[in-house]
């Protein structure tokens, strides 16, 4: 594990949304990393459940000219389905995040697998000492501490899972707002597994989100679901963790909107700059009126 051909970075591109953002990471990590990174489109196909309306599942497969685009790139392009989704009746959003589950398990023969939510773009090399922890990802937001808080123990419990000792502390960007104390808890944006671990952590990952599902804690918060299952698995499994926001931030920005990105200038700019470098890339966003906009300079930036 002495360079970067010892990860495999997985991301997920499906028809819609995520086409043109998947794109962009693509570009950016091959820009970066070179050549020889390993990249890894997952590309979900569910059906949906017979009794699900019509645009209730956004899945499908991205247009000829987004594969097009990600075979030059010579990106692994492999198909996933979530078994989650041909259950689940109606459709839940959570249930589509876990797609990110399946797709760390699509890479077999890679040392260190690394999940990637569609919306981030890499900008600067990535030092493979970040994820020499068996388990590396983000710390969770505030609103998704808010969203958990004081049903933890009650989640471990259905989980069969003793709670840790450990805590850690969520902040809100607005000063009024109070600080949150809980359990270990992970953004799943980014997921560093090292390979001894991923299967049993799958494993206990989907069982903790059927679990945490079927018993309905969150209520309406179930966007939550996945992550809340993520922090309940890893201490399930035992696989020893690391929480950084700042040796990831310092390659990765998770831009989550394109008007985000847009108040960003350096990352704006990465994003024109990778346009320049990858004329099918600056062709696919083009085709979209935001995308179109930020490329030309159309969007204000808040000054910052």
């Amino acid at each position: 594990m002495s360079d970067l051909s010892s990860i495999a970075w997985v991301f997920v591109c499906q028809k819609g949304v995520l086409e043109r953002e998947a794109c962009l990471l693509a570009a950016s990590l091959r820009s970066v990393l070179g050549d020889d990174a390993n990249l890894t489109a997952a590309i979900p196909l569910n059906r949906p459940p017979r009794n699900s309306k019509d645009g209730e599942l956004k899945h499908g497969g991205p247009s000829a000219e987004t594969m097009d685009f990600l075979h030059a790139l010579n990106v692994n392009c492999v198909t996933l389905t979530n078994p989650l989704i041909e259950s689940s009746s109606p459709v839940r959003h959570s249930c589509l995040l876990m797609n990110k589950a399946y797709a760390l398990q699509i890479n077999r023969d890679a040392p260190i697998v690394v999940f990637l939510d569609s919306d981030q773009i890499c900008y600067c090399d990535f030092d493979i000492s970040n994820v020499s922890v068996p388990f590396v990802a983000r710390r969770a937001f505030y609103p998704g501490a808010k969203a958990t808080e004081g049903i933890w123990q009650r989640a471990y419990d259905l989980c069969k899972t003793t709670m840790p000792r450990q805590r850690i502390v969520a902040r809100s960007r607005d000063a009024d707002d109070p600080v949150i104390v809980c359990p270990p808890y992970f953004n799943s944006g980014f997921i560093s597994v090292h390979r001894p671990w991923i299967d049993e952590l799958i494993d206990n990952y989907i069982g903790c989100f059927q679990t945490i599902s079927q018993h309905e804690l969150l209520g309406r918060d179930r966007y939550f679901e996945e992550q809340m299952a993520l922090a309940i698995a890893v201490m399930q499994t035992g696989v020893p963790y690391e929480i950084d926001n700042h040796r990831i931030d310092m390659s990765f920005f998770h831009y989550y909107s394109i008007s985000r990105l847009a108040a960003f200038e350096k990352h704006r700019r990465r994003v024109i700059d990778l346009a320049t470098q990858y004329p099918m890339l600056k062709e696919l966003l083009l085709a979209d009126g935001q995308w179109r906009n930020l490329l030309n300079d159309k969007i204000k930036v808040r000054s910052r």
